[in-house]
């Protein structure tokens, strides 16, 4: 039986790492994302208001229609299971869309961008 480790978010703000064991019905993986309150230079995400709607583009694979609106934090399902994923960081606006980083990302990790965004991925 292979095992993932899976990162476990805790109200301070510490992050474990947990054996789980993948099995052949994992079927799935989430991508979740976090934007910062700002962007790296302070400003607001959008023009119109603070928060951002964020989406993601996985392996190539974009979600620009499955993005959330005006919120910090937004989860994308992709359908199979492997060990990294790259993933590149938006924020939709209605003109240019605002660029929050690519990191490349190891299922069961916490991965910053170093551009206003972390992603999980599980």
């Amino acid at each position: 039986m292979r095992f993932l480790q899976s990162a476990l978010l805790v109200p301070l703000g510490i992050v474990s790492l947990v054996a789980a064991p993948v099995t052949a019905g994992d079927s799935h993986t989430t991508v979740s994302v976090r934007f910062d309150d700002t962007k790296p230079s302070g400003l607001a995400w959008d023009f119109g208001g603070p928060l951002p709607d964020p989406y993601v583009v996985v392996d190539g694979k974009n979600f620009r229609r499955d993005r959330c609106e005006d919120t910090l934090s937004c989860s994308f399902t992709l359908s199979g299971v492997d060990e990294y994923y790259d993933v590149a960081v938006y924020d939709a606006d209605l003109s240019d869309d605002d660029y929050a980083g690519t990191v490349r990302c190891r299922r069961g990790n916490q991965c910053n961008t170093g551009r206003g965004a972390t992603v999980t991925i599980f």
